[in-house]
Formats: structure tokens, C-alpha cells, sequence
């Protein structure tokens, strides 16, 4: 069993964020192509999503929850974005769609807890407490 790779979108995203290829050790190229090295200018670190689960937990406290539900006699998946803050959790958005698979889900909700973190240029936030959250309403599904 192998852990899914993020898609060339979301891992655009995350570069831009400040996810950088030293912290996974494989990257898509500008084109979208895999690669375990770095060949050209324009790369985008490829984490599985397990990885970048752990990054957005590590640097920024911010968690994707899926679970599962019963929808019309098939078990789906959903997810709910939550902020760790020392004792308190807080559920900065609870998804409105569900998923046929579980990775599916946590890759729509990799995406969108990305979309949520404010960057300025030339800077990169670390932990919850000093970086600002993009609205809510914004959110959506990965291309």
C-alpha cells in the first residue's frame, strides 16, 4: 500500500505557502511531471499527504479531519479544517461535499487548508498565531 503523492496543483499551492523541496525530496516539474530530483528553475515539492498533513500541523497548527459517513447505502468521506491552538480546537470550516474515497477527501482538504494561510512576499509565516486566515467562502476543490 502506497501513500498518495499531492496533486501538481495543490503542491503549486504549497510551495507558495513555503513548503520547499529540501523538506520532501521530490518535486513536480513546471510541467507537471514527477521527478526525485530538481532539473529545472521552476519546481514544486511533491510531499505525499501524509507529509504535508504533518507540515500544515507542525507549522502552521492547522489540521484536516476526515471521517466517514453513511450516505445512501455507501459509506463517503468528508472533512472538517480545525486550528490547534495549546487546549483548543477550533473547526474553521466544515465541508459541505462528500467524497467516494478517503484520499479524494484529504486532498480537497490539503488544498483548501492551504488556501486558508495568508503570505506575504518574501516572508514565511510559522504557527497560527502570526499569520492571518483568508476568508472562509473562499475555498475550493483542487483542478
Amino acid at each position: 500500500m502506497e501513500e498518495n503523492l499531492i496533486k501538481f496543483t495543490t503542491a503549486k499551492l504549497a510551495k507558495e505557502k513555503g513548503l520547499t523541496y529540501d523538506e520532501v525530496g521530490q518535486s513536480y516539474r513546471s510541467n507537471g511531471d514527477f521527478t526525485y530530483g530538481r532539473n529545472d528553475q521552476e519546481f514544486y515539492p511533491a510531499p505525499t499527504q501524509g507529509v504535508l498533513q504533518k507540515w500544515l500541523r507542525e507549522e502552521f497548527n492547522l489540521s484536516v479531519e476526515v471521517f466517514s459517513l453513511s450516505h445512501h447505502n455507501s459509506i463517503v468521506f468528508t472533512y472538517n479544517i480545525k486550528k490547534l491552538l495549546d487546549t483548543i480546537i477550533e473547526v474553521l470550516s466544515k465541508n459541505n461535499y462528500v467524497f467516494d474515497t478517503y484520499e479524494e477527501c484529504l486532498e480537497n482538504g490539503l488544498f483548501n487548508t492551504l488556501q486558508l494561510i495568508k503570505t506575504k512576499e518574501g516572508q514565511k509565516f510559522t504557527k497560527l498565531n502570526s499569520i492571518e486566515l483568508n476568508n472562509l467562502s473562499n475555498l475550493k476543490n483542487p483542478e
